[in-house]
């Protein structure tokens, strides 16, 4: 606890993350407390981060990685494991998103599925079919998210294919699905603001994390609703980091422990609508918040939802060279 009359104006932590994704109460208690100053940078996409962490490499202390990032993060060195010592608030994580490998502390979880303008719409979108052979309606009014792992296994599970059948052949036939449709859509990743696409109405339909589309539903629009698609969505998890070279170590594990305060974790997951991996954080919400079921999703709706997992380097590359193509085109 700071001292009454004590100030720590030299230290600093540095965190690059997603914007709005964490609560400037939580902020702002955390620099009360320790005295610590937090500078918040951020980025939009995973290669933007990538690019960030390589070309800074001592600019920041904590970043946030989807769990399908941690091993190729830590092969290029770019990565330490934490001091879970350092951290003892670390118990309240829920056991089934630990790292075992102590190279993330898990942060919040989700699923990639369709988010769409309710009133707007006479049906419902509810399968990756609706966006990948879109109907008149949504010609020209269709997001998908600007990031090559996620469109292509959006079309995968249209195809009706697992995550261990990605290879350079469904990988090109998935190509062609996405060319067909991409003179429909709009690649992008939306800003969570009043500007929108979902807010605007200028997309009626489109993929879309599953907090975000709880988050622009509670903050702007009422009518913008969220389906997991009937067959299958992505699941996701996020993870906070430690850069091989921050240069405040001690500050990143005192922010680790602070923000996984049942409390304040909870206050985060309520700020960005997001599910919370801290089991403590969760009995502390509502009954309300808890049977959010676009947050919290019943077990049996992600029976054909996976996690991206794949390592293989070729399918990377032939998946980011065809990505290249789409996002370019117009």
């Amino acid at each position: 606890m700071l001292l009454p009359g004590a100030t720590y104006s030299d230290e600093t932590l540095s965190l690059l993350t997603w914007e709005a994704y964490i609560s400037p109460k939580v902020i702002e208690a955390f620099e009360a407390q320790t005295g610590i100053r937090v500078e918040s940078h951020f980025f939009t996409n995973d290669p933007q981060r990538s690019l960030l962490v390589s070309s800074y490499p001592e600019a920041y202390d904590l970043t946030l990685l989807d769990k399908s990032d941690l091993v190729r993060y830590q092969n290029l060195n770019w990565i330490a494991p934490m001091n879970l010592d350092l951290i003892p608030n670390e118990k309240h994580i829920d056991p089934q998103w630990r790292d075992s490998q102590q190279l993330g502390l898990a942060y919040t979880w989700g699923t990639t599925g369709i988010a769409y303008r309710a009133d707007k719409l006479e049906t419902a979108p509810d399968k990756w079919a609706d966006l990948l052979n879109p109907s008149v309606t949504l010609q020209g009014k269709i997001l998908m998210i600007n990031e090559a792992e996620e469109i292509f296994i959006a079309a995968l599970k249209y195809m009706g294919l697992r995550m261990h059948e990605m290879s350079i052949r469904t990988i090109d036939l998935a190509y062609d699905i996405l060319s067909t449709q991409r003179p429909h859509t709009r690649y992008s990743i939306e800003p969570l603001n009043q500007e929108n696409g979902f807010v605007t109405g200028e997309i009626l339909a489109g993929m879309a994390y599953n907090g975000d589309a709880a988050y622009l539903k509670k903050y702007f629009n009422s009518d913008i609703n969220y389906a997991l698609p009937a067959e299958g969505c992505i699941l996701w998890a996020d993870y906070w980091v430690m850069l091989s070279k921050s240069p405040n170590r001690r500050n990143a594990h005192l922010f680790l422990d602070f923000i996984n305060t049942p409390k304040y974790a909870r206050e985060n997951a309520q700020f960005i609508s997001n599910a919370t991996a801290n089991k403590a954080a969760y009995q502390l919400l509502s009954e309300e918040e808890r049977n959010n079921t676009i947050i919290y999703p019943p077990k049996q709706t992600l029976k054909n939802c996976e996690a991206i997992n794949f390592n293989t380097s070729d399918i990377s590359r032939e998946m980011n060279h065809l990505f290249f193509m789409l996002s370019g085109s117009q």
